[in-house]
């Protein structure tokens, strides 16, 4: 995978009942190393696209987690949820490094379904906005200790899904300007 002064980023494809999922979905990743530097602006030290594409070999009905993250190295001094428009991004801190890991958001991942943009139209009703006494609760992404995990509903046979995460680093030397750097090179849709 990518090696980043934090450790190594992982992504791994699961049930929460931790099934073999070898014989019924394949996980085929594609890495992509962009530009460090973003709209002449937007200095990062490394900048990455990961593309999982998730295909079903046969048909599989459980929900299924993608996750990506890292396996510590460095002791983390901080951690902070920095999610935006049609984005989820957290991030973490050991002194003046900042990493940050990114993916669409649960109401990009339901338009994606709503337009069959390299997602099934039935996982619409997955990525829907639900409300419970005023709250919007949200069934992905969800924030991980040192990661992301999005989720998805199930696998139909010969089905393909395609998730999208972004990942940058930047050891800062001006932290008051520069902590925003890495919120920008993450957003995957910039990509």
């Amino acid at each position: 995978m990518i090696i980043i002064p934090f450790g190594e980023i992982i992504l791994k494809l699961h049930t929460y009942s931790d099934e073999d999922l070898t014989e019924k979905i394949n996980l085929k990743i594609e890495i992509v190393e962009l530009e460090k530097e973003m709209h002449n602006f937007f200095m990062v030290d490394r900048r990455y696209k990961v593309d999982a594409f998730v295909t079903g070999i046969a048909s599989f009905y459980q929900e299924v987690n993608i996750d990506c993250y890292f396996e510590p190295v460095i002791k983390i001094t901080e951690s902070s949820i920095e999610s935006g428009e049609c984005i989820d991004i957290k991030s973490w801190y050991c002194c003046n490094l900042k990493l940050s890991i990114g993916t669409e958001d649960q109401e990009m991942l339901f338009t994606r379904a709503a337009y069959e943009l390299e997602m099934p139209r039935r996982y619409k009703s997955f990525f829907k906005e639900q409300r419970f006494d005023n709250c919007i609760i949200i069934n992905t992404p969800e924030y991980l200790d040192h990661g992301i995990r999005v989720s998805f509903p199930d696998i139909m046979e010969v089905e393909k899904v395609k998730f999208t995460f972004g990942i940058a680093w930047l050891e800062m030397k001006d932290a008051d300007t520069e902590d925003i750097y890495t919120w920008f090179a993450a957003d995957p849709s910039l990509a």
